[in-house]
């Protein structure tokens, strides 16, 4: 005979509205965060550097000439004709995606990182009490970070298929794989992976009285998130 535990579906509206609230809040901060990881890199580069609510951008000199001799040049660059200062733009171009990586890895590993830490910080807190204490559930949002290279993955099939263009993968992963050449699924999939795993984890150790609400309250909590920053405070707060 089927037992539903209906203690299980109960959702409390004080939890909901509080964690939904939470989530709201740690959307921008992880992409901000997230942001701030490519920045620090790119200063340490020596680039011009400008914060955007989404993204930032990166300039200098060297990119510059870069731009300006491809323009120069275009149809001997894209068919390999040989042109004026070839090796030198080569050269350039190397230099530049070299740079272009470690800016991105900077993002990403900001990331995963912060994730890792506060993940391996509740696994250490984690007594599996009936209520969680206040440090650990900031642990466990912290460890949501991991929650971005899902969002990555399903947004990228999402957009590949509307679009029908064939093109499933999406964001810093997909440009990294880019540049090292390399297929654009295989460094998002494997993070994608053991995202999915830290994540079905946290939710499993959450005393069962929160679960559903939690679940719930995710679901709500950052779409909303991500439309209140992508489309309305974020372009008020900072350039696009």
């Amino acid at each position: 005979m089927l037992i539903i535990n209906k203690n299980k579906y109960k959702i409390n509206i004080k939890h909901l509205i509080v964690f939904i609230l939470v989530f709201i809040i740690f959307t921008p901060i992880g992409t901000l965060t997230h942001e701030l990881g490519h920045l620090f890199v790119a200063k340490q580069l020596s680039y011009d550097t400008k914060l955007h609510y989404s993204s930032i951008s990166w300039e200098s000199n060297l990119k510059k000439s870069v731009l300006d001799r491809y323009s120069k040049n275009k149809i001997e660059i894209e068919n390999d004709l040989p042109f004026n200062e070839k090796e030198i733009y080569n050269k350039d171009v190397t230099i530049i995606n070299r740079d272009d990586l470690n800016i991105l890895l900077g993002g990403v590993l900001q990331t995963i990182t912060v994730g890792s830490i506060f993940f391996l910080f509740f696994l250490y807190s984690n007594k599996k009490n009936e209520n969680f204490n206040l440090l650990q559930w900031t642990y466990l949002f912290l460890s949501l970070f991991w929650l971005r290279e899902i969002f990555n993955l399903f947004y990228g099939f999402s957009i590949g298929l509307y679009k029908g263009n064939n093109q499933f993968f999406y964001g810093d992963e997909a440009r990294i794989a880019d540049i090292l050449e390399i297929d654009k699924g295989s460094i998002l999939i494997p993070l994608a992976i053991l995202s999915f795993g830290i994540v079905f984890y946290l939710i499993k150790q959450i005393p069962l009285k929160y679960k559903f609400t939690f679940i719930l309250s995710g679901l709500i909590g950052c779409p909303l998130g991500y439309f209140f920053w992508m489309f309305i405070f974020g372009p008020l707060i900072l350039p696009r």
